[in-house]
């Protein structure tokens, strides 16, 4: 089976809800950065098999956003294009399909990662397309709608974020301290790198003067759960053949992926299982790797995943972990997150000579994704 490569990363500026981006709905900033990853990367759009995008929150409007973006912005009508939902790893997801597409040689060349408008989502009205009274005129918040309905109300009951979080702090024995001050280093890592080449700028009109857009925006006060955000990532994949024929510079490798799951309520946030798992997929040692990023739902999340990977030898874990911040300085870009999170490790491994590094993305409803990624000195970058 054929090597997977990784061409080219880029995206934009995470803004925070009803922040800098609320005036872009997820189509204009998936189209935005499809089109600066292909004139960054010279790669001709022609080329591309498949398109695959992850969004969470997937309305009618646009119906199949990877494909509606795409014609956004110019790729050929033969390039084919779907959506992928995995809640807040859908973008990982989104990588995931185009990495096991091109390992099965159903493909040699893919576009992938994710793109949300937390901004832009509607409201919701139940059951209204049948009945239209005072019981169903009750306009829904489709945040909460969706956590909680990620996992039978049946077997776990109603649960919100912030009960899900102080679970898992329950369950590693951590403070309203730890996480408090897990929340403020990663606001505090955030302000010392929250630009880089990754990043794709972004003109707004603010008080009708036009602004560029090019640092991610921040929440001044993080709290023990992310808040939400928009923005949009995506990275160009290619077999070990397609990536000789189009002679374009290669900035690591796909090594493998791989999905753990565990209680909605809980455990199954963490990850260890899957980082494990896609460690032996990898033929990778736990002691080998440089450089781990993670999307931050929760201080808990986070904290507790780091004692995880204390546990599997990864070294100087807290120091090689969100090296420049997370989502809870940031915000979750919901569909987009692991495409954002997989984009920085990239950045981040470049920047730092790391050789080996880790995606991990957690999802609603107790899921994690992982992701290894090889930078290697020979591949010019």
């Amino acid at each position: 089976m054929s090597k997977v490569f990784v061409l080219a990363g880029l995206r934009t500026p995470t803004g925070v809800f009803d922040g800098k981006l609320k005036g872009f709905s997820e189509q204009q900033l998936c189209a935005t950065a499809m089109k600066e990853l292909l004139g960054r990367s010279g790669m001709p759009a022609a080329k591309i098999d498949e398109i695959i995008v992850g969004c969470a929150k997937q309305t009618s409007v646009p119906s199949n956003l990877a494909r509606h973006a795409s014609l956004i912005a110019g790729i050929p009508d033969e390039v084919p294009a779907y959506t992928v939902q995995r809640q807040s790893a859908s973008g990982l997801q989104a990588l995931a399909n185009g990495y096991w597409s091109i390992k099965s040689g159903m493909a040699k060349v893919v576009m992938a990662g994710g793109v949300e408008s937390t901004s832009n989502i509607p409201g919701e009205i139940h059951d209204a397309r049948f009945r239209f009274d005072k019981n169903t005129k009750i306009v829904f918040d489709p945040f909460a709608a969706q956590f909680a309905g990620a996992q039978p109300v049946e077997a776990y009951g109603e649960l919100c974020a912030k009960d899900v979080s102080q679970k898992i702090a329950d369950l590693y024995g951590l403070s309203q301290g730890d996480l408090a001050d897990y929340a403020k280093s990663s606001v505090e890592k955030a302000k010392g790198e929250s630009s880089g080449s990754h990043l794709i700028p972004i003109e707004v009109v603010a008080k009708k003067a036009t602004e560029i857009f090019d640092r991610d925006e921040l929440y001044g006060e993080p709290g023990a759960v992310a808040g939400l955000a928009d923005g949009a990532a995506l990275c160009i994949l290619a077999g070990e053949q397609a990536a000789a024929g189009l002679g374009l510079p290669i900035q690591g490798e796909l090594l493998s992926v791989a999905v753990s799951a565990g209680d909605p309520a809980g455990k199954g946030w963490v990850g260890e299982e899957a980082v494990a798992k896609a460690l032996r997929k990898a033929g990778i040692a736990a002691g080998d790797v440089g450089l781990v990023e993670c999307g931050e739902i929760f201080a808990s999340q986070s904290l507790a995943l780091l004692r995880e990977l204390d546990k599997m030898g990864i070294k100087n874990a807290r120091d090689i972990f969100n090296v420049a911040g997370g989502a809870l300085a940031k915000g979750n870009p919901w569909g987009a997150c692991g495409a954002v999170v997989f984009v920085d490790l990239l950045e981040r491994m470049k920047a730092r000579e790391a050789q080996i590094g880790i995606a991990v993305m957690p999802a609603e409803g107790g899921q994690v994704m992982a992701a290894i990624l090889r930078r290697q000195k020979s591949y010019g970058n």
